[in-house]
């Protein structure tokens, strides 16, 4: 069986693409449905093996009340063309004002770039960002554009009134 760590070269000295297999066993028999195994490709991102993901979800920043910037982290993408963010609003306290900000990252100069910004959020509600290519650009909310494998997104607060939001997001093929 292949490991993403073994990173086995062609006669030119290309990597050569990388399989898990999974072969059935007596207490799971699907596994190995007429005595087939099920394959789980593997993408190179230039340095070691990926195991090749579908849509995945997730939640970056859970419900909080929250009154400052949060810390942003680095995501990584692995081979999701774009997203879809959801911020949901909950509760507010006097004249909160946060900007999300999807950035992406250049990893030859450690800089973030804007991706796409959403219009001050001051009340409760939902809000959606998306990012893929092909769609049409909506000012704050849409962009045509694509995810890079490193990104991150930045909530920046304007003031410290209180504001109650969750973040979650979808990675789209």
């Amino acid at each position: 069986m292949a490991r993403p760590y073994d990173t086995e070269k062609d006669a030119s000295g290309i990597p050569v693409p990388q399989y898990e297999t999974v072969a059935g066993t007596e207490s799971e028999p699907w596994k190995g449905e007429d005595d087939a195994a099920f394959v789980h490709p593997r993408l190179y991102n230039g340095a070691t093996w990926d195991r090749q993901c579908n849509n995945k979800s997730g939640t970056l920043l859970a419900t909080l009340a929250r009154t400052a910037t949060p810390t942003a982290v680095d995501q990584v993408n692995y081979n999701a063309r774009g997203i879809v963010i959801i911020i949901d609003v909950t509760a507010v306290a006097n004249t909160p004002s946060v900007v999300f900000t999807i950035e992406g990252k250049d990893i030859a100069s450690g800089k973030y770039y804007t991706i796409l910004a959403s219009a001050a959020i001051t009340g409760t509600g939902t809000t959606v960002l998306r990012v893929y290519p092909g769609l049409t650009a909506a000012a704050n909310v849409t962009v045509s554009d694509i995810l890079p494998r490193d990104w991150r997104l930045v909530a920046t607060h304007a003031d410290a009134d209180s504001i109650t939001y969750s973040v979650g997001y979808s990675y789209v093929l």
